[in-house]
This record gives C-alpha cells, structure tokens and sequence, in this order.
C-alpha cells in the first residue's frame, strides 16, 4: 500500500538554491575516477546553464528593451 502526504509549497528560491547546490555537488563527485555511471557532464552542463541564465536576467534587467522597439527578428533577409 503506498500512502500519499499532502505536498507542501515552498519558496521557488530555496527549490532553486538547493537545485544548484546538489547539482555543483554531483559535479565535483564526477571529477574522480570517470566510469559509465559518473559521466559528469550533464552536471556542468546544467550549472553553466544555470549561471548564464541568472547573468542574461541580471543584464536584461539593467538594461530593459526600449518600447517600440522590435523584439522579433525575420529569417527572410529584408522583411524584419
């Protein structure tokens, strides 16, 4: 028999934060010895993801789009 708890909400910066945190650790672990099972690079992968990710929102909130000015870009050469 499986008993379900209630879930519980918490705060979006501490499931982040200990994202992270677990994430640089499984990182550092995979630094040993590589085998199979420690192929660490998705965990590096993941925390340059992360830290590009926080520094774009960082510059986009210092330097905001100007309104009117066009976001979206055209493939087609002349029509954007």
């Amino acid at each position: 028999m499986v008993v379900m708890r209630p879930s519980r909400e918490i705060s979006a910066l501490l499931y982040i934060g200990f994202w992270f945190v677990t994430q640089f650790f499984s990182g550092i672990g995979s630094l040993g010895i590589q085998t199979a099972e420690t192929g660490g690079v998705a965990y590096w992968a993941h925390i340059g993801g992360f830290i590009a990710g926080m520094a774009l929102a960082f510059i986009f909130k210092i330097f905001p789009p100007q309104p009117g000015q066009s976001t979206k870009t055209s493939l087609t050469p002349g029509t954007g």
